[in-house]
C-alpha cells in the first residue's frame, strides 16, 4: 500500500526528532565548536543560485557561460561547506578520530553531497 503525503511527513518529523534528541546541541563543548551559522547560511543561499540559475542571484545567467557560473558557485561552496563538515565531524567526534581521518571523511561527506545534487536539481525542475 503507497504512503500518503501526510504518513512521509509524519515519519520524517519523527526521524528528525529523534535525531535532534540524540544530538547535543550545546554551542562549545571546551576548544570544539559547532559550525559557523552564517557560512552554512551562506553556503545555503550560493546552493539555491546554482539550483536556479539567474533566479536567485544578481547574474544575468544569458551574459555568462551556465558552466562556468555553475562551477565556479561550486567550486566556492566546496571550500565553504568542507571545513563546516570538518568542524561538525571533530565536534561529534574528536575522541574517535585522527584529524586526518575527519578531514578523509568530510572529503567523502562532499564527494556524495556534490554528486547528488544534479540529481536534486533534476527533481526540483
Amino acid at each position: 500500500m503507497k504512503e500518503t503525503m501526510k504518513d512521509i511527513i509524519l515519519n520524517a518529523s519523527a526521524d528528525m526528532t529523534e535525531s535532534c534528541h540524540k544530538t547535543d546541541f550545546i554551542v562549545s563543548r571546551g576548544e570544539r565548536c559547532l559550525p559557523d551559522r552564517s557560512c552554512i547560511i551562506r553556503i545555503l543561499k550560493d546552493l539555491k543560485r546554482v539550483m536556479f540559475p539567474g533566479y536567485f542571484g544578481e547574474e544575468n545567467i544569458a551574459l555568462i557561460s551556465p558552466q562556468y557560473f555553475i562551477g565556479d558557485r561550486l567550486t566556492d561552496i566546496y571550500g565553504k561547506l568542507k571545513p563546516q563538515i570538518e568542524i561538525s565531524l571533530y565536534y561529534r567526534d574528536y575522541e574517535k578520530y585522527t584529524e586526518e581521518e575527519i578531514s578523509e571523511r568530510a572529503e567523502e561527506v562532499c564527494e556524495v553531497f556534490f554528486k547528488r545534487l544534479p540529481y536534486v536539481q533534476q527533481m526540483l525542475l
